[in-house]
Parts: C-alpha cells; structure tokens; sequence
C-alpha cells in the first residue's frame, strides 16, 4: 500500500474512525503543512484546500475494502494498525493534529486552515462568510502577481495533479493546450478527460492538440540522447512545416489567452519534443513571442 494512503488510515483511525469529507481534507492538509516532502498538494478550490490525489485515494480505500463511504462520511472499516508503519514525525503529526482539533467544529477546522494557509482559500465560497476583513485582505496578498503574457510549457513529470495544476495557476495561466499525441496516461489525473476535468475545476480551459505530438510509434526503442536528437530534428525540420495551420491556430490563442501552456510529459523542456515546438511558434509570431518554461 501506498504511504501516504496509509497516513490517511491512521489519521482516520486517530480521530475516532468516522469523519466526514470536509473534515478529513482540512485535518489532512493541517497535519502536513510542515513536512518537508509533503504527501499531497492541495489546490484551492470551491471550500478551501483539495487534493484530487487524495480523494483517488481515497476511492482505492473503498475499492480495496479498508474504506466505507456513507453519504457524506468516511469510515474506517480495517482494524489494522497503520500508524505502526509510519515514521515517528508522521505519528507525532497525526498525533498532534487530532489533540488540537479533536473538538474543534468542522467550521473552525475550515477557519483555521484560511487563516494558516490563506492562499488555499483563494476561491472559497465559505471565506467571506467565515473570515474577518483583514483574513480576507491576508487571502487576497497571496493572490498570484500576474506573469507575463506569452507562451509557457510545462511538464508534468515527478508533479502529482494537484502540484501540476498549482504551478498553471501560480503562472496564472487560462488555457493548457495537450500537445501529447496520444492524451493518455498511467499516471492518474493525466488521460484526457481527467486533466480537462480537473483543469475545469482549477478554472483553466483545456484543448487537445493532438497534431502538434510526436506519434508514439517514433519514440519506442529510442535509446540515448542521439536518437533522442535526431527524433527532435526530424519533427523540428520536417514535421513542423506540415502542421502550420495548427500552430497558427495556437498563436491565435494566445493572442486571445494571454498566457498559454502547452504541456507534455517530460520535465525537461530539452528531452521533450514541446521546446522545439515552442521555438517554431516564436518564429512564425510577428511579435517576437516571449516563452517561458515551468
């Protein structure tokens, strides 16, 4: 099992075996704010801080049996004791957290979390209602500064979604163009219709551009950065003059956008075929089109 599925048993197991969805989040995100590799990232989103990989979690807990979901409350239905398998800070943790907000009303756990980490409400619907006017002006500084308008690229290698789709808004990006062939992936959150969803919900429009990717049958076998090279070189000399129309489609977009992303798997904008493409659109752009990689 996953370690950071089995923090989530044991801070359930914690706090008595039953806890409903809200206050699992807001306790979760309280209880990991200050480890240094954390387990999860949150967005913000509707009620404060969310974490789409910890809900896919959670959903596997019930799948697998550990987990019952009763309307709208987890509970713990495995006996087994998986705080034995933690690290001593992260017992400490779970330890610490349930003490403190252990009679704490959901709403104040809700507060609580704004008022530590006022960024995660940035697109709460409950902040108004909830905090004084200067928590609200403190949610409000954290707001991201605008960057500058141009096209970015990003990769979402070693990024669980919700880190991913922290880094679009931290650049304040509106459109995320897939630039993937095929826009499936093993990874979760990252299939075509996941990262659209999720994308959606982080207030970011998504579009597939699927004639802009490399056909997958091009990068099986490909060993060492030669081949890597001359697949590069193929796309960039060869392939890219074929597909104008559609690169032009996307400098219209970001004409419109402002800001643009086009996304594809690797970290490195050098191993991907996206730094290439990004070179073509800055030569075709009448503007000297500034790009930015993430």
């Amino acid at each position: 099992m996953y370690y950071r599925r089995r923090f989530i048993l044991a801070l359930l197991h914690a706090h008595g075996d039953t806890l409903d969805r809200l206050r699992l989040m807001k306790l979760l995100l309280l209880a990991l704010r200050d480890r240094s590799e954390t387990l999860y990232s949150f967005v913000p989103y509707k009620f404060g801080a969310y974490s789409f990989q910890a809900t896919q979690d959670l959903g596997a807990l019930v799948a697998h049996g550990y987990l019952g979901a009763v309307e709208n409350q987890w509970q713990l239905k495995d006996a087994t004791d998986q705080m034995a398998a933690l690290s001593t800070d992260d017992r400490s943790r779970i330890a610490r957290t349930v003490k403190q907000y252990a009679s704490w009303s959901t709403r104040d756990i809700v507060h609580e979390s704004y008022r530590l980490l006022p960024q995660t409400a940035l697109r709460s619907e409950m902040a108004a209602d909830l905090l004084s006017g200067a928590e609200l002006q403190a949610v409000q500084a954290t707001k991201p500064k605008p960057s500058a308008p141009g096209l970015y690229t990003i990769g979402y290698e070693g990024l669980d979604i919700d880190a991913f789709l922290n880094k679009l808004l931290g650049a304040g990006i509106t459109l995320l163009c897939d630039v993937r062939r095929n826009a499936q992936s093993m990874k979760y959150g990252y299939s075509r219709k996941q990262l659209e969803k999720y994308c959606k919900s982080a207030g970011i429009r998504y579009l597939h551009r699927p004639a802009l990717g490399i056909a997958s049958e091009k990068r099986q076998e490909l060993k060492g950065p030669e081949a890597y090279r001359k697949l590069f070189m193929e796309y960039a000399k060869r392939y890219l003059p074929e597909v104008v129309y559609e690169q032009e489609n996307l400098l219209f977009d970001v004409q419109m956008e402002h800001r643009v992303a086009i996304m594809c798997f690797e970290a490195d904008p050098d191993c991907c075929h996206r730094s290439h493409l990004a070179d073509s659109l800055a030569g075709l752009s009448a503007d000297k089109l500034p790009v930015h990689h993430l």
